[in-house]
């Protein structure tokens, strides 16, 4: 006992002088340090906010400009189908408390699969909104903000849902269904209204 408490004391004192060594003032950043963060564009250190839109800004270098930008939309695409994935599943999670549907039901599953398509198929609705590209000791450095509206994964969902007529009877009359409905009639009243 004696030991498994001088074992936590010493884990604690070693993290402490960690998180403490990570924050020290007396750590000044280089010159090159200094230039990249000062060159680094306001919508990367400040997303965009946007409730129609997705947003995600990445960095990445190479020795090759068109490779460092090549990565840098790679990656914002990424974070873009994570973001989507998030709020996919966090609908499935409110159709299922409100219906009491089980996970393993062939609803959910067919829910799940219809989920993994649309994150597929709309990552390709994405574009580069902005990008910089800056040179760093024989580097290139790409800042990239990948965009994607909305309106598509919900419209592409709910497309998905009416196509499977018992996951569309069994989760129409619910609160979270009818929040996407919703999202889709301003998606498309926001196309009409588009030149």
């Amino acid at each position: 006992m004696i030991v498994r408490r001088l074992a936590l004391v010493v884990a604690a004192a070693a993290t402490g002088a960690c998180a403490a060594a990570s924050t020290n003032p007396n750590i000044t950043p280089t010159n090159q340090q200094q230039q990249a963060i000062a060159s680094q564009p306001d919508w990367f250190v400040n997303l965009p906010q946007d409730p129609n839109y997705i947003y995600a800004a990445k960095t990445e270098t190479s020795r090759d400009m068109q490779m460092a930008i090549n990565k840098a939309v790679l990656q914002g695409r990424t974070d873009i189908a994570a973001q989507i994935e998030a709020k996919i599943e966090g609908r499935q999670k409110l159709f299922q408390a409100e219906t009491g549907v089980d996970t393993s039901s062939q609803i959910m599953k067919d829910f799940d699969e219809a989920q993994k398509q649309i994150v597929s198929q709309v990552i390709n609705g994405s574009r580069v909104k902005n990008q910089v590209t800056t040179a760093e000791s024989g580097i290139y450095r790409a800042y990239v903000l990948v965009e994607m509206p909305i309106g598509p994964a919900n419209q592409a969902m709910m497309q998905k849902i009416k196509a499977n007529q018992a996951m569309y009877t069994r989760l129409r009359a619910t609160k979270a269904f009818e929040e996407l409905e919703k999202d889709v009639e301003k998606f498309e009243a926001a196309k009409k209204g588009s030149p």
